[in-house]
C-alpha cells in the first residue's frame, strides 16, 4: 500500500467518524427533544481500484417501529375522541348541575315548587302561600330558561371549536406536503432526512388527534395520509383543505359533499356527533347529546303546559288540573253543616242561583240541597243515604239527583257554558276548603285570582311564569291546590323523548331521569377517556422507548468514535512524518 492510499484511507475514516461524531452529539442533545429519535449514519466500504480504499457514508437511518406507531397513531385518536366527549359532558353536567354533591338546581326548584302546592292546598286562604307558589314557579321556569340558554351556548362552542379544529387540521396537512417535499430533496442528494421525518411524525400524531389517519409510504422518503374511513388527506406534494358551514365539514374542491362521518376518530368526531342531529337519536352517550338536552328539556316543559295526559290512572296534567276548576265568583258558609254555593253565570243572561246544603228534617241523619233563583226554589233531598258525607258526597250526590230529576234552575243560570255543565249534569269535583262535620265546599276562582294558564309558553325557550302572576295583577288560584298536587304527585305518568323513555313517572322522577342519564353518559365517558388515555401513554412510553436516545448508549458510542477518530488522525501524522522523512532524502 502506497503512503498516497494510507493518507486516503486515513482521511475516509475521519471524514465517515465526523460525521458520525456530529450525529452522536445532536443524538445527546436532543435526548429530552419530544419525538426525536435515534439516528444513524450507515457506511460502506470504498476500493482504489482492487484494494481497500477506506470507508464511506452510504446514507442515514433513524431508529423506527413502524407497527408501534402504527397502533400509537391509532391510540391518540381514540384518546383525543374521548378526551373531547369527557369535556363537554363534563360541561353538561355542570350546566345541569350534576357534577356537584348537592341536589341539581333544576329538582330543588322543582321540589320547591310543589312543596309550595301542597302549602297552598292546605292553606288556600294563604296569601302568603299564593305568593310562594309564583315565587317557585319562577324560579323554576328560570332555571329552564338558563338551561336552554346554556345549552345553545355550548353547542356555539361546539360549532367554533370544530371551526377551529379544521383550521388547525389544514394547517397540519400543509406543513406534512412541505415535509414531504423536503424530504424528497434531501433523499435524492444523499442527505440526512431524519430531523425532517422527525417532525412529520410529530405533526401525524397532531392529525391523529383531530381524525382517524393511514399512513402509505410512497417514492423518496414521501407518505399518503388517509382517514380511517379511506378519504386522501395529504398524498406526496399535495395536500386537502377543508372548511366548515356550521353544519358540514366540506372540502374546498367538493362544498357539497359533506365529509363529517369520513373524519371519523379523534377530537373532530366528537365534536360532530355531540352536535349532530337525527331523525333516531344514537344510543351512544356521546352522540347527539345537544338534540338530547333540547328534547328533554322541552319534554319536562311540556308536561306542564299540555292538557293530554299520559297518565295511566287516568289524572289529569298539572295544566288541566290548574285550568278545569269552576270559573264562579264566591262561595260562602252559612251554618256550621251546611254551606251555601252562588254561582255567577258565564251567559249572557246574568242570572245566579244559590246552592244551600242543610239538615233533611224529613229523612233524619241525611241532608238536603235548595237551589234558588230568589224567585223559584227546587229542593233535592236525601243526599247523603244516611251516612256522614264525605269530602265531595254532597256534590257527587247532588249531581246524581239532577241527572234523575233535571234542575231548570241550574240550565237557566248557567246556559250551558257556566260552571255547572247541564248538559252532562255534574258538579265540580274536589273542593277546596273542608268544614267541620265532614262537609265540603268548593271555592271558585276569587277575585284578583288567575283562572287558567299558569305558565306560557311552548318549548324551553318559551316556558315562563304567566305575566299577571308576576307583576301581581292576579294571583294563584287556590281551589286548583288540591287538584294540581294530586296531578304533580301521580305516579303512573309516562314519557317518551329523545334518549329517554320511562315508566311509572311523575313530574319529579321525569326530571330526575333526564339529570341521571346526562350523569351516567359522563360517567360511562369518563372512564372511557381513562382508560384510552392510559394506552396512549403507555404506547407513547413504549415506543420512546424503541426509539428515543438512550444517553448512555450514546456515550459509549461517542468514545468510541473519538478514538477511532484519533486512530485515524495518528495514521495521517505518521503518513505526514514519512512523507517528510523522504523529503529529506532526496
Amino acid at each position: 500500500m502506497s503512503l498516497a492510499s494510507a493518507l486516503t484511507i486515513s482521511l475516509s475514516g475521519i471524514q465517515a467518524t465526523s460525521t458520525q461524531l456530529e450525529l452522536t452529539a445532536s443524538n445527546i442533545s436532543n435526548a429530552a427533544t419530544t419525538g426525536y429519535t435515534t439516528k444513524k449514519a450507515t457506511l460502506s466500504p470504498a476500493t482504489l481500484g482492487s484494494i481497500g480504499g477506506g470507508v464511506s457514508v452510504a446514507g442515514f437511518t433513524r431508529a423506527e417501529n413502524s407497527a408501534l406507531y402504527t397502533t400509537l397513531t391509532r391510540a391518540t385518536s381514540s384518546a383525543s375522541l374521548r378526551e373531547t366527549q369527557n369535556d363537554y359532558l363534563q360541561q353538561v353536567q355542570d350546566i345541569l348541575g350534576t357534577s356537584a354533591s348537592d341536589s341539581p338546581t333544576l329538582t330543588t326548584a322543582l321540589s320547591n315548587f310543589i312543596n309550595a302546592w301542597k302549602d297552598l292546598a292546605a292553606s288556600p286562604e294563604s296569601l302568603v302561600a299564593k305568593r310562594q307558589v309564583v315565587q317557585d314557579a319562577s324560579t323554576f321556569a328560570d332555571e329552564i330558561q338558563r338551561i336552554a340558554s346554556e345549552i345553545e351556548t355550548l353547542d356555539r362552542q361546539g360549532s367554533n371549536d370544530i371551526s377551529s379544529t379544521v383550521s388547525d387540521l389544514n394547517s397540519y396537512l400543509g406543513q406534512i406536503k412541505d415535509i414531504n417535499q423536503k424530504i424528497a430533496q434531501a433523499t435524492t442528494s444523499n442527505l440526512s432526512s431524519g430531523d425532517l421525518q422527525d417532525q412529520r411524525d410529530q405533526l401525524i400524531l397532531k392529525v391523529s388527534e383531530l381524525t382517524g389517519v393511514t399512513v402509505l409510504e410512497r417514492d423518496f422518503g414521501q407518505i399518503a395520509l388517509y382517514t380511517a374511513t379511506g378519504y386522501q388527506l395529504v398524498d406526496g406534494s399535495s395536500a386537502r383543505t377543508f372548511s366548515f358551514d356550521g353544519t358540514n365539514i366540506t372540502s374546498i374542491d367538493n362544498t357539497t359533499l359533506s365529509l363529517n362521518t369520513a373524519l371519523s376518530g379523534g377530537k373532530l368526531d366528537a365534536l360532530v356527533n355531540f352536535r349532530a342531529t337525527a331523525v333516531t337519536v344514537s344510543t351512544d352517550p356521546a352522540t347527539n347529546v345537544i338534540q338530547k338536552m333540547r328534547s328533554q328539556l322541552d319534554t319536562i316543559v311540556s308536561a306542564f303546559t299540555t292538557l293530554t295526559t299520559s297518565a295511566t290512572s287516568g289524572e289529569v296534567t298539572f295544566a288541566t288540573a290548574y285550568n278545569s276548576l269552576p270559573d264562579v265568583t264566591f262561595a260562602t258558609t252559612t251554618l256550621t253543616n251546611a254551606l251555601t254555593f252562588t254561582a255567577a253565570s258565564s251567559g249572557s243572561s246574568g242570572n245566579s242561583i244559590t246552592i244551600t246544603f242543610d239538615n233533611d228534617p224529613i229523612n233524619v241523619g241525611n241532608y238536603m240541597a235548595t237551589i234558588t233563583d230568589g224567585t223559584t226554589t227546587e229542593v233535592y233531598d236525601n243526599l247523603s243515604n244516611g251516612a256522614v258525607p264525605g269530602t265531595n258526597d254532597l256534590w257527587t250526590n247532588l249531581a246524581s239527583a239532577i241527572t234523575t230529576t233535571p234542575s231548570t234552575l241550574v240550565t237557566a243560570a248557567l246556559e250551558g257554558t257556566g260552571n255547572l255543565d247541564p248538559t252532562t249534569l255534574t258538579l265540580p269535583s274536589v273542593p277546596a276548603y273542608q268544614l267541620s262535620g265532614g262537609h265540603s265546599i268548593i271555592v271558585p276562582v276569587q277575585a284578583g285570582e288567575l283562572s287558567t294558564d299558569f305558565f306560557t309558553g311552548t318549548d324551553r325557550t318559551t316556558f315562563a311564569v304567566n305575566e299577571a302572576l308576576l307583576n301581581g295583577t292576579a294571583t294563584a288560584k287556590a281551589a286548583a291546590a288540591p287538584l294540581v298536587t294530586d296531578a304533580l304527585l301521580d305516579s303512573t305518568r309516562a314519557f317518551t323523548t329523545d334518549g329517554l323513555s320511562v315508566a311509572s313517572s311523575n313530574y319529579t322522577s321525569l326530571a330526575t331521569s333526564s339529570l341521571t342519564s346526562f350523569q351516567q353518559a359522563a360517567s360511562n365517558i369518563s372512564t372511557l377517556n381513562t382508560t384510552a388515555e392510559d394506552a396512549r401513554a403507555y404506547l407513547e412510553e413504549r415506543y420512546t422507548n424503541e426509539t428515543g436516545i438512550n444517553v448512555d448508549n450514546e456515550l459509549v458510542n461517542l468514545t468510541t468514535l473519538q478514538n477511532a477518530y484519533a486512530a485515524s488522525a495518528h495514521v495521517m501524522s505518521v503518513v505526514k512524518e514519512l512523507f517528510t522523512t523522504l523529503e529529506q532524502l532526496l
